[in-house]
């Protein structure tokens, strides 16, 4: 590894380092991030489009007649929701 390689790998690795201390101190806006990032499926705010066929095409059928856009603005909405502080 070169000097160039080596400064990029010690870098990364040092901002994952920040990431999970940060998430290990409670940051639940660093939290969300990473899984926004690496768990694109389960918390991105932009969901890959439905393909047709599958579970969740028969899904957004079943309960949203079939109207995509009326699935992905409840799915946003959840997903706001579950961001809030829980009310204790």
């Amino acid at each position: 590894m070169n000097k160039m390689e080596l400064s990029q790998s010690w870098a990364t690795e040092r901002a994952k380092q920040v990431v999970i201390q940060a998430i290990d101190k409670g940051n639940l806006k660093a939290a969300q991030w990473w899984l926004e990032r690496k768990l694109k499926a389960e918390f991105s705010l932009n969901p890959p489009p439905i393909a047709q066929g599958n579970d969740d095409s028969d899904f957004v059928n079943q309960y949203f007649d079939g109207n995509q856009e009326k699935f992905l603005d409840f799915m946003s909405q959840t997903i706001e929701a579950m961001r809030e502080p829980a009310k204790v």
